[in-house]
């Protein structure tokens, strides 16, 4: 039991740091107050560039990897629990302690959980995402398609982790719900080239 708890904890407390916030702060910036105010790595590539907004999406997908291969191997954490430490780490990302409670969309980080949890289900979820990213040019949709994708594929591939499944995927849709209201009002933000689309 102390294990789980352990996990948890440390997962929401990696969860909460935030890449974009400090690489805006090392830039003289703060992403929180610029762009779109998102601490993601879109926003990133709005504010910073290409090469931080990599970087911001590279260690938000790795705080949900190095935190489920830490809990599995040295915490030695059920598979069943597993899922639970992915939720603690997204959530810990949306919600972060140390900005006051106010983080990103947990998208990148939900990627790492799911494509360490379960490498196949990741990765349709993710050629849902950018399939529809190259279609609408926007990424806000891509990230609810594959959120929306991420429950049913679980119940039919790994029926056991259906529940925080639709946990994480709801957690992420309804932190898209301005962006859902911006695209269905026709005005959300398009990328072309790694540029914003006006």
């Amino acid at each position: 039991m102390s294990g789980i708890i352990i996990s948890v904890i440390l997962a929401y407390l990696v969860g909460s740091i935030s890449p974009a916030s400090i690489l805006g702060k090392l830039h003289g910036v703060d992403i929180r107050k610029a762009g779109s105010g998102n601490p993601g790595s879109t926003n990133t590539l709005r504010v910073l560039g290409k090469k931080q907004a990599i970087i911001t999406l590279i260690c938000d997908i790795l705080k949900g990897v190095v935190v489920l291969l830490f809990a599995k191997y040295v915490l030695e954490i059920g598979e069943g629990e597993m899922y639970l430490v992915g939720l603690s780490v997204i959530l810990g990302h949306c919600f972060p302690l140390y900005y006051n409670f106010k983080g990103g969309k947990g998208v990148a980080t939900a990627l790492g959980v799911i494509l360490t949890l379960s490498p196949h289900i990741g990765l349709i979820c993710l050629a849902f995402g950018i399939i529809t990213i190259l279609i609408s040019r926007m990424v806000s949709l891509g990230s609810v398609v594959a959120a929306c994708v991420f429950p049913p594929t679980v119940a039919l591939l790994a029926p056991a982790g259906f529940f925080y499944a639709l946990a994480i995927s709801m957690i992420v849709i309804v932190r898209h719900r301005s962006n859902l209201a911006r695209i269905k009002q026709g005005c959300e933000n398009k990328l072309v080239l790694g540029r914003k689309k006006h």
